[in-house]
């Protein structure tokens, strides 16, 4: 059973789930909701941050890889590796 996502009364957005560890402050208490906010951006920054740094070492070694292999004497095992290191270089760099 699939679940109705909850809308936020004042925006209308679709409100996220934070789990069970982020502690939720009281409706009232409006400093509570910035500063959750505020933590919630600065997550989401440091995540893409860290997921571009990570494609972007995953690059480097599929190329570092492919000119490995590409440098040394031609077979077919070696030409189908290089064949799917670059189609996974294609996809990482659309």
């Amino acid at each position: 059973m699939e679940k109705k996502a909850v809308l936020c009364p004042h925006c209308g957005n679709e409100c996220e789930h934070l789990g069970t560890k982020i502690p939720v402050p009281q409706k009232s208490d409006t400093r509570g909701w910035e500063d959750l906010r505020n933590f919630l951006s600065t997550l989401k920054q440091e995540r893409a941050a860290l997921l571009s740094m990570q494609r972007a070492n995953r690059v480097r070694h599929l190329r570092k890889q492919i000119e490995k292999l590409s440098s040394l004497q031609a077979n077919p095992g070696r030409a189908t590796e290089i064949q799917k290191l670059r189609h996974e270089l294609d996809e990482l760099n659309e």
